[in-house]
């Protein structure tokens, strides 16, 4: 048993009515936190988007002349993963590490930061994600994130730890992803009104994993809303949108878990044959994946359909997985794989963080109450209007990257380029890849590109591409800020490049890991293998 610890009210918030009526608590995080520098602003606090309904944001400058940089706003996916994942494990200013004999984690300067080139939002949503809570009460949580209520005198049993947390799941009013995309685009109302000089420039929307869903979508209804021009809001002048290991389709990306667990550029063998079979006719065998699949998107589809569509499709590609014990992020390591670290697990419910950056509840890293409400509604397995969001958005002249680790399962590169090349856009088809050059000059990925639209591979790269190619990772973003090619950055963005139709460089096993990393290991972004 073990006492309840309470999160108190935060103090020290600034209110103020954002654009569409949005209430905006925030407060200005002392430098330290995270962003080193005391010249550099950054500011965390929640858009009150309803009574019950208060969605955390924390907010950084770009390094240098914040006023004349544009705004990217970051989303991690899940669903229900929270955005703090990008800041200390990818993106953000700074990482954490732990050193010899410390009981708490400390940040230290991130030297790719996207804040060298951009203004950076982070944000928890949908509701509950994060930071972001509806009504906090006291509840115990166990080790697989499930949330229950707090015992006699304010005791958790044992394997749970108390903590503040929202006090009741039915309070979640997204269950699907065009119901998350009104909600973020009255976050973004709420923090643009609040903080008008910081989007003068354009908006960068730039998302990972379950972001493949949020991406198009938000970014189609944030420009259809500019359309209506309602009155009390402002517009969300959206110039770019990137999207890393995305999770878009799943009639295109179920095939792709196979082809991948047979024969991956890093020479991995995760299935015996037997398996590798029975994985085969699960997928594509009369009943399985694809045809329920099939069944979910038809005209008769049903939410239900949907989510056992899903329920039998994760089952049939986790086969590979299970039988080979990898990490599903990065086939290069055996689970559970400590790259890159969780620190910020711990460090965001550490009382001097709390208070600094104004959380309300305990922090957990993924919803497992999101998770359940968008499997319910088969969310994650319909095709809803991302395909097509993407091309409009084309069509409208926004960038779109897609840019993919190739040493990642659960969202693999094979797949994403079978969303590329499904879409139909004009000049892709005839495109080749082209090695991405950076200026290190050291080759860390190849790209296919035409016109607005560009498909990246990154080499020695899991899932969370920015921590593993931070170099890389962040030339895309830069390239694309400024509306130049991505292969070289020293061109206009338009023209169409000229190389082989498919990417075939196979790193090979040298960076793969045949025993279980341990914690606390620290990643070599050079070699791209763990620090001895």
């Amino acid at each position: 048993m073990c006492s309840a610890q309470f999160v108190y009210p935060p103090k020290g918030f600034t209110s103020t009515k954002g654009a569409a009526g949005v209430n905006v608590r925030y407060k200005r995080v002392p430098h330290g936190i995270c962003e080193p520098d005391p010249k550099v602003k950054s500011f965390a606090g929640y858009s009150d988007t309803g009574p019950d309904q208060h969605i955390f944001w924390w907010f950084f400058e770009a390094k240098e002349d914040a006023l004349n940089k544009p705004l990217t706003i970051w989303l991690n996916g899940g669903p229900g993963a929270s955005s703090m994942n990008g800041i200390f494990r990818g993106n953000g200013p700074c990482f954490l590490e732990k050193k010899a004999g410390a009981q708490a984690p400390t940040p230290y300067e991130n030297p790719y930061s996207w804040t060298t080139e951009t203004n950076m939002l982070f944000i928890d949503q949908p509701s509950l994600t994060g930071l972001s809570y509806s009504r906090p009460q006291a509840g115990c949580i166990n080790d697989d994130g499930d949330v229950g209520p707090i015992g006699p005198n304010s005791t958790c049993p044992s394997g749970s730890t108390p903590g503040t947390f929202s006090r009741n799941p039915t309070d979640l009013s997204e269950m699907s992803t065009p119901q998350a995309a009104t909600l973020l685009y009255k976050v973004l109302q709420g923090f643009m009104g609040a903080f008008p000089q910081y989007s003068k420039r354009g908006i960068i929307l730039a998302t990972e994993s379950y972001g493949g869903h949020y991406g198009p979508v938000f970014a189609e209804y944030a420009m259809k809303q500019n359309e209506i021009c309602a009155d009390g809001t402002v517009q969300v002048p959206i110039s770019a949108v990137l999207i890393i290991n995305g999770l878009f389709n799943g009639l295109l990306q179920y095939p792709a878990y196979y082809k991948y667990a047979v024969n991956n550029p890093y020479r991995v063998q995760m299935m015996n044959q037997s398996m590798a079979q029975k994985m085969f006719d699960q997928l594509f065998g009369s009943g399985g994946c694809m045809d329920q699949l099939r069944k979910c998107n038809s005209a008769t589809g049903t939410d239900e359909d949907c989510f056992n569509a899903d329920d039998y499709c994760y089952n049939a590609q986790d086969l590979a997985i299970q039988s080979s014990k990898r990490d599903e992020y990065d086939i290069r390591y055996l689970k559970p794989s400590p790259f890159p670290n969780r620190y910020f697990e711990q460090y965001l419910n550490l009382p001097h963080v709390r208070e600094a950056i104004g959380a309300h509840v305990t922090f957990t890293s993924a919803s497992n109450v999101v998770f359940n409400a968008f499997l319910k509604t088969g969310d994650t397995v319909k095709n809803l209007s991302i395909m097509e969001d993407m091309k409009s958005l084309v069509h409208r002249g926004i960038p779109i990257v897609l840019l993919y680790g190739d040493a990642d399962y659960i969202c693999n590169w094979v797949g994403g380029e079978a969303v590329a090349d499904s879409l139909g856009i004009e000049g892709f088809d005839t495109a080749g890849y082209v090695d991405i050059q950076t200026p290190d000059n050291v080759v860390h990925g190849q790209v296919k590109q035409a016109g607005m639209f560009s498909f990246v591979r990154a080499y020695q790269s899991g899932h969370m591409v920015p921590f593993f190619k931070p170099l890389l990772a962040l030339e895309v973003l830069k390239r694309t800020i400024h509306g130049l090619d991505i292969a070289t950055g020293k061109e206009q963005m338009g023209k169409k490049t000229v190389g082989p139709a498919r990417s075939t460089f196979m790193e090979g096993n040298g960076t793969v890991h045949n025993s279980v990393v341990p914690e606390g290991a620290t990643y070599n972004q050079s070699s791209g293998s763990p620090n001895s």
